[in-house]
């Protein structure tokens, strides 16, 4: 989809900058929702009252999907002069939205759309066709995985402060904040440490690091998932998570287009696919299970994997879940590893483990009760 303008958005959280999303927009594909947005990044003046998207919050994330924002005074549309509250129609409606796309909020209707607009991290196959999509992130997809993993509470609001800080037209003479820091020539910082890198695993060990070559940053992503591993087997755990977390940002950092560049994208893919198996497996030795489960989940979430790689991720989560005690989950899951691998000793072991502490779990309810019978 062709790109017209260029914005950006400077993010802040709890008042500490962690760098800047700049997005290309489809104003021929969605004229009337790139010019709302363009007149809220800039910010415009109706009746004496200025409407910006400068200092509004991040109201919603959802991990593994999308981050929201752009509440304005119940969902003010700027597109229609004088008549502020007036939605308009949708635009290029998705049967499928790909990852770092930008898309505006539906109230219900073909007439529901408005200021607030959502960004997905991930593919969504299965949202409804409601939602126009109207520009995708060319820069900052890392800013947009920090903002991902901010804690929520039980409505999926943050529960830290995420501002939209500054807002404008971009234009590549701008250059890429990163942590407060101007990178007008746009070389790669690593953005995850506010510090100057000079060991092996990072951007540091190509002093020509372009980010706009995605084999570059995938050689990159690859040398820190493999510092990684070595730390690993050297016995530090949490910095080998610290690592290849590290390579996960990289890996969605650049993301190539699966259409565009398949071998690439399955290399990057394949990646990432073992970082997460890395971090599940490393969490459930630190005692971190639902950090285990969740990074497992993440693999068994994946299309394609082999049978294999399904086996190992179920049996990874099935082990966390019997630590956690949440044995029907840990039955379920390590039921489906043994069918894929019943000769597996280790499964077969841990199987054994929870359906005997199904039967005493059992037991212990029966007798719990039992006196109420007597």
């Amino acid at each position: 989809m062709k790109i017209g303008q260029q914005v950006y958005l400077d993010i802040a959280i709890e008042s500490r900058k962690v760098g800047r999303i700049v997005i290309g927009l489809y104003e021929s594909l969605a004229p009337n929702a790139c010019k709302n947005f363009l007149n809220l990044c800039q910010g415009c003046t109706i009746d004496g009252k200025v409407y910006t998207y400068k200092g509004n919050r991040f109201n919603r994330i959802a991990d593994h999907f999308m981050v929201q924002a752009g509440d304005l005074d119940g969902n003010i549309s700027t597109i229609y002069g004088s008549n502020v509250t007036r939605s308009m129609p949708g635009e290029n409606l998705l049967n499928e939205i790909p990852s770092f796309s930008l898309c505006q909020g539906n109230f219900g209707g073909d007439e529901g759309n408005g200021s607030q607009f959502f960004i997905t991290t991930v593919p969504s196959p299965k949202l409804p066709r409601e939602y126009t999509v109207f520009g995708r992130v060319i820069h900052g997809k890392q800013v947009l995985r920090t903002i991902e993993k901010q804690k929520i509470n039980q409505e999926s609001v943050p529960i830290v402060s995420i501002v939209i800080e500054s807002c404008g037209v971009w234009n590549e003479n701008m250059g890429i904040e990163i942590n407060g820091n101007k990178d007008s020539d746009n070389k790669d910082s690593d953005n995850s440490e506010n510090v100057e890198v000079t060991v092996s695993e990072s951007p540091g060990v190509d002093k020509n690091f372009n980010p706009k070559n995605l084999e570059t940053a995938l050689r990159v992503a690859t040398t820190i998932k493999e510092a990684g591993d070595l730390v690993f087997k050297n016995g530090d755990k949490q910095q080998a998570i610290s690592k290849w977390e590290k390579s996960l940002r990289y890996n969605a950092e650049f993301d190539p287009d699966e259409d565009r560049e398949p071998q690439l994208y399955n290399k990057y893919r394949e990646l990432k696919k073992k970082c997460y198996a890395n971090i599940s497996l490393a969490s459930f030795q630190l005692s971190r299970f639902a950090n285990a489960t969740k990074y497992a989940t993440f693999v068994l979430e994946m299309d394609g994997i082999t049978s294999q790689d399904k086996a190992k991720a179920l049996y990874r989560r099935g082990s966390a879940y019997a630590k956690m005690k949440r044995y029907d989950e840990a039955l379920a899951d390590l039921k489906g590893a043994s069918t894929i691998v019943p000769e597996d000793e280790c499964i077969s072991s841990m199987l054994g483990y929870v359906e005997k502490a199904l039967v005493q779990e059992k037991e212990k309810e029966r007798a719990k009760y039992s006196k109420f019978f007597k």
